[in-house]
């Protein structure tokens, strides 16, 4: 096996190991070079601010958003830091959050759906959410029964934590109604890599949060696996 990769466009985040973590503190990055065992390259998000701790000799956590795959959490020290460029050194596999199948956690917050027209929009409220896809549930009435049926094509729009809106074309793959609401779940369509980004962010994200509210949990148990998440 190649023990070096290069795959610009692969999301990263950088923070620190031994502090506590919210999204303020994480620093946006992408990733350049990946050596097995040994050393990254990263670029800091233009955008990103750098931090006082992000310094050369800085122990630091980064987690690699890797696109139809997951998220892998890597350990380091930073040995150089050129312009918005950082190298880690002391590379260490830690763990794994997402597995080769997309994880699907629970979300409940409300979101827009629609099919062609936007004055159509209509309210759901989610009940899971995936890189891959939604579950969720709308009032029926007659504009809802016409637009969630099976194999037909709608827009999901919806705003994570307040943040940039996404929207998406979906696919339903499943509807059935019961007491006067329908349960429904989509497949997203060609999700274009910066937007899968953003999902996958979101939901390791929500499983965080749902890690934190029981610790005693052991369903992000590491596993030993092939750092390029190779097929």
């Amino acid at each position: 096996m190649n023990n070096t990769t290069e795959n610009r466009g692969v999301f990263t985040q950088i923070y620190q190991s031994n502090a506590n973590q919210d999204e303020s503190s994480k620093v946006n990055a992408e990733l350049l070079v990946l050596k097995k065992d040994s050393d990254a390259n990263l670029e800091i998000d233009p955008d990103s601010i750098i931090p006082d701790w992000l310094t050369i000799g800085s122990d630091v956590l980064f987690n690699i958003v890797w696109p139809s795959k997951g998220v892998v959490i890597f350990s380091g020290k930073i040995t150089y830091i050129i312009g918005q460029r950082v190298h880690i050194g002391n590379l260490q596999y830690r763990e794994t959050i997402q597995r080769r199948k997309d994880v699907k956690v629970r979300y409940d917050e409300e979101g827009l759906l629609y099919s062609g027209d936007k004055l159509s929009k209509f309210s759901i409220r989610f009940k899971d959410i995936s890189a891959g896809g939604a579950g969720f549930t709308a009032e029926a009435n007659e504009r809802t029964r016409l637009t969630l049926e099976r194999g037909k094509t709608c827009i999901l729009s919806f705003v994570p934590f307040d943040e940039k809106r996404i929207e998406l074309t979906s696919t339903i793959v499943r509807a059935a109604e019961s007491n006067g609401i329908i349960h429904c779940g989509i497949a997203f369509k060609n999700v274009r890599p910066g937007v899968e980004m953003n999902l996958r962010q979101l939901v390791f994200q929500l499983q965080k949060r749902e890690t934190l509210k029981d610790k005693s949990s052991n369903k992000f148990e590491s596993i030993e696996i092939d750092v390029f998440m190779q097929d």
